[in-house]
């Protein structure tokens, strides 16, 4: 099975979540803007949320995951 990692970039305005492959090609991803609503707990469990909703679109699971990135200022 391929690598895949997941990317993470929590802003101000836009919260994205991305499935990419090992040579930085995105496979899928989801972006949103009304996660600045949210609480810091609400914001984890939102994106906990968005990128299961990402591997269920992609038929996968945490296990093929290999890594996690994360950036968030």
């Amino acid at each position: 099975m391929e690598k895949i990692a997941l990317g993470i970039d929590i802003g101000g305005t836009k919260l994205a979540v991305a499935l990419v492959d090992s040579y930085g090609k995105v496979i899928d991803m989801i972006t949103v803007h009304d996660h600045i609503k949210k609480d810091e707990d609400g914001v984890v469990a939102y994106t906990y949320e968005l990128a299961n909703k990402l591997l269920i679109n992609n038929k996968l699971s945490m296990d093929d995951i290999y890594g996690v990135g994360a950036c968030f200022p």
